[in-house]
């Protein structure tokens, strides 16, 4: 029998497992005027299918999806993970994940930049700098080579005009190209969650951080896999590569810059 909280005071699953049928009950309080605490839902079922993964998962489906749109399934972290792990793949890998930028779907290192479309992922660099959104209405005319290069060097180790080439500068109205993320301009598609789930410090003073792709509407601890390579500089971290695992490839999320569009 477990009981697992989630982030709401109020909130809470009881799981018992018994003859290998799982049964939930969960259940959502919150405090009325009075600041009594009152159940605002209760609910009990007994799960379509569920397993413990050897990555510490527990995974179970509610009723079998129909399709993917009603997807049912469940996912909870019971073996937590390594805290350097969770502190670099929380700060560095989860706010840039697969969506709208391709940094972690390309094999790239310090020699083979062009490959990294920095355009589309210049506000998620932005937000992991600054701790704030980026500014769309004030960006849609582009933005501003100093504002630019200075989000985007903080990251990587690429001199300006490296980055004039690969991020195609405008010299004329001295800026980048950029364009926010709309329906027109994105591949439709449910998006994974990266985990990293081991992190090496190497003997140069890199670190290697092996990343695994979680599709939640697959029921699946790791769609694919793939190595992010790091240092650290100046209170922050620097990317030096991405290597993608020929295994479970085909499962990548589809990418087109959305210059493309």
């Amino acid at each position: 029998m477990l009981w697992q909280r989630r982030r709401h005071p109020g909130a809470g699953f009881k799981l018992c497992s018994e003859n290998s049928e799982l049964t939930v009950t969960y259940a959502n309080a919150s405090y009325n005027d009075d600041m009594e605490l009152q159940i605002r839902q209760l609910e009990k079922f007994i799960v379509h299918d569920w397993e413990y993964t050897d990555k510490g998962w527990l995974i179970w489906e509610k009723a079998l999806s129909r399709n993917q749109e009603m997807d049912m399934h469940s996912f909870f972290r019971i073996l937590p993970l390594d805290e350097k792990c969770r502190e670099l793949g929380n700060k560095y890998i989860l706010p840039v994940s697969y969506f709208c930028n391709n940094l972690f779907l390309t094999d790239w290192d310090v020699g083979s930049m062009d490959q990294i479309e920095f355009n589309d992922l210049y506000e998620f660099l932005y937000e992991i700098k600054y701790r704030e959104k980026l500014d769309e209405e004030a960006s849609l005319n582009g933005i501003a080579k100093e504002q630019f290069e200075d989000v985007i060097q903080t990251f990587f180790e690429i001199p300006s005009e490296t980055l004039e080439v690969y991020a195609r500068y405008e010299a004329e109205d001295q800026v980048y190209p950029w364009e926010p993320i709309r329906a027109r301009n994105r591949v439709p598609q449910f998006q994974p969650f990266p985990e990293v789930i081991k992190c090496v410090e190497n003997a140069d003073g890199t670190w290697t951080l092996y990343v695994e792709g979680i599709t939640i509407v697959d029921g699946d601890d790791c769609t694919f896999k793939h190595t992010v390579t790091m240092k650290e500089k100046n209170g922050s971290w620097v990317y030096l590569g991405n290597d993608v695992d020929e295994e479970g490839s085909d499962n990548i999320p589809a990418y087109r810059p959305r210059r493309e569009f």
